[in-house]
């Protein structure tokens, strides 16, 4: 998996400054959007490429868990 632009690393160390001691986030991509000024659409697909690689796991709707990996 490879971050290939800044805003994808931005989106992933939002996601990762945001979540609580367990690693879980709350927030959509509007949210995030708004929070980092990052296009919603570009959220969405960098945020679809984590969960493909299981990076991230949606729980429901603007709750996800971070996988343990993200934090080492």
């Amino acid at each position: 998996f490879l971050l290939n632009r800044s805003s994808d690393l931005a989106i992933v160390q939002y996601m990762i400054d945001n979540s609580d001691e367990e690693h879980f986030f709350y927030g959509t991509a509007k949210e995030i959007s708004e929070a980092i000024n990052i296009s919603q659409p570009t959220i969405s697909k960098v945020v679809k490429k984590l969960q493909e690689e299981e990076f991230v796991t949606l729980l429901k709707r603007g709750v996800w868990k971070l996988s343990d990996v993200m934090f080492g």
